[in-house]
């Protein structure tokens, strides 16, 4: 399950992240605040379909899920993580992840 940490907003203020996720799928963008960190993941249709929240994520993290920058995770409705990826991999995740949703008939 994920972890729930307080998070830096922009101007400052924090909140929890739980807070921030909505309530369908979410995918972060771990260790990294940069406002472009969703190029590579804007171009996959399945994100949009799924009104899925983009929230990219600073040192928060680091110490609950120790991972390098550059790593994407994707969050269930349910808050359980689903995968993590690199940003090389996100078309055949989002292309694997479409394909099991399809199989499932979600």
């Amino acid at each position: 399950m994920l972890p729930q940490p307080e998070v830096r907003l922009p101007g400052g203020q924090s909140a929890l992240l739980d807070d921030l996720l909505g309530s369908g799928f979410a995918l972060l963008h771990l260790n990294n605040s940069d406002a472009q960190s969703f190029a590579c993941i804007e171009q996959q249709p399945i994100w949009q379909r799924l009104h899925t929240q983009l929230l990219a994520v600073g040192d928060e993290m680091r110490a609950m899920l120790p991972v390098d920058k550059d790593f994407y995770v994707l969050v269930r409705p349910d808050r359980y993580i689903y995968g993590v990826f690199r940003p090389e991999q996100a078309t055949s995740f989002a292309q694997e992840f479409e394909r099991k949703l399809l199989h499932r008939h979600i």
